[in-house]
């Protein structure tokens, strides 16, 4: 485990940026503050790992149930027109992937997602960060024992 990995650390890095909402049996979720895209999550390899080729065949495979499973419960939560999936890691040295609800019809649709468009949207408080992961747990959960 590297020290400086915020995804590692779980420390304040990661904690200004997202709401922690629950692990999955291979990662941990969480719900990305920036609020252009209600409902935007990070997927985190829950091992330090940096890239995919990092991850055996079935790591993979396992990685991407709990994608899936994000995938299904965002869609079903927040009915988006598309998600699109991002893995980057240039500046994040965890492996991790981002699942973005889109809609037609809104600045974003048709283009890759900003990481924080300007200008930037956030929820009014942290009591409404609680209550959507709250929502976004429960619902992932209770897919997770079907």
């Amino acid at each position: 485990m590297s020290e400086t990995c915020q995804y590692c650390a779980i420390d304040e890095r990661v904690l200004r940026l997202m709401v922690p909402v629950c692990e999955l049996p291979h990662t941990r979720v969480y719900l990305y503050r920036e609020n252009t895209f209600p409902g935007r999550c990070v997927v985190v390899w829950k091992e330090h790992v940096r890239k995919l080729t990092e991850l055996t065949p079935q790591q993979r495979r396992d990685l991407m149930d709990d994608v899936g499973l994000v995938a299904d419960t965002v869609t079903e939560l927040y009915h988006p027109d598309k998600l699109n999936y991002l893995i980057l890691g240039d500046e994040s040295p965890h492996f991790h992937v981002h699942v973005v609800p889109k809609y037609k019809g809104t600045p974003q649709w048709g283009k890759m997602f900003e990481m924080m468009p300007e200008p930037s949207q956030f929820m009014a408080s942290e009591e409404e960060y609680a209550a959507a992961a709250e929502r976004l747990r429960t619902a992932l959960l209770k897919k997770q024992g079907n």
